[in-house]
């Protein structure tokens, strides 16, 4: 039998690995795919608004919620890195979306939203800023 055990490749290689279809597919998608319906967007602005709402309640609201959010090390900041709305925290993009996912589901009103989605809408926000700190 052949071995079945990758290439690992050196410290000095720099190649460009392929990525797979449904990756590149996906990436062209979120880069170039023009939304043209006007309701699309009232919703994503309804959607952005009631996401910050429930994050700025919790963080007011919440005492349990704040011993959640700031830096895995008390007093670092990540130039270039996630504001957290309404704290003084920078941080890297993996915590700065589990913090502003926290503050948006904190306080979670048992929203019903019948739809496609099993999730919701304002759930979204939080990976959804994240890639905008990584697209800088």
């Amino acid at each position: 039998m052949g071995s079945l055990q990758a290439e690992t490749p050196s410290a000095d290689d720099n190649r460009r690995t392929t990525f797979d279809q449904v990756i590149v597919d996906i990436k062209d998608y979120v880069f170039h795919y023009e939304i043209e319906n006007p309701r699309a967007w009232l919703y994503a602005r309804t959607t952005m608004l009631d996401a910050l709402g429930c994050a700025i309640e919790s963080l007011h609201n919440s005492s349990e919620c704040r011993s959640l959010l700031g830096p895995v090390v008390p007093g670092t900041t990540v130039p270039d890195g996630f504001r957290l709305p309404g704290t003084p925290y920078q941080l890297d993009p993996v915590k700065g979306a589990f913090d502003l996912g926290s503050m948006i589901r904190y306080s979670d009103h048992n929203d019903a939203l019948g739809g496609a989605d099993a999730s919701h809408p304002s759930g979204m926000l939080s990976l959804l800023s994240e890639l905008l700190v990584l697209g800088r």
